[in-house]
């Protein structure tokens, strides 16, 4: 075997390896994103949570990740009160808006609720929370009380959405 031949074995072998890869990339993808769901249930289950009130929850509404700062326990409480239908003192209730926060110039997650598709004319939002936007319909009393659970807990579900399950 001679130097150019010897090349050409390594390059179809990367190629065919390369080939496979591609081949097996979605089943993999499937797969991870399954184990992934399966690590988060489990931790969910560990730690005493409702999974199906969670899932639930997460069907209908979208609550991006939440520290706790600045106006974001107000969006939290606003949005529970609306899912309770108490009046929130908003100009604008879900599904049409959502409650955020935004950073902007020195300020931390300070309130800014907008419609969907919208965001504020200075900053950007850092936490929102309401229904999820292609939602057309009326919650029903089941997944409002999901939500509510959800929202109620919402700091350690995502916190142990984040832990690696080994």
């Amino acid at each position: 075997m001679n130097l150019v031949e010897a090349k050409k074995q390594v390059l179809d072998i990367e190629a065919a390896i390369q080939e496979m890869k591609q081949a097996h990339k979605q089943e993999i993808d499937l797969q991870l994103k399954s184990l992934q769901l399966a690590k988060e249930n489990y931790t969910h289950l560990l730690n005493g949570y409702d999974l199906d009130k969670i899932k639930k929850a997460e069907s209908v509404m979208c609550v991006t990740k939440y520290s706790g700062e600045g106006d974001q326990p107000s969006c939290i409480q606003d949005m529970i009160k609306w899912l309770s239908g108490v009046k929130t003192g908003c100009n604008q209730d879900p599904p049409r808006v959502y409650y955020g926060t935004k950073n902007y110039d020195g300020w931390s997650s300070q309130r800014c609720d907008c419609e969907w598709g919208y965001g504020p004319r200075h900053g950007s939002i850092n936490f929102r929370v309401g229904l999820n936007r292609n939602l057309n319909r009326e919650l029903t009393d089941e997944e409002k009380c999901a939500c509510i659970y959800y929202l109620e807990n919402v700091k350690q579900i995502q916190l142990a959405k984040q832990e690696k399950v080994a």
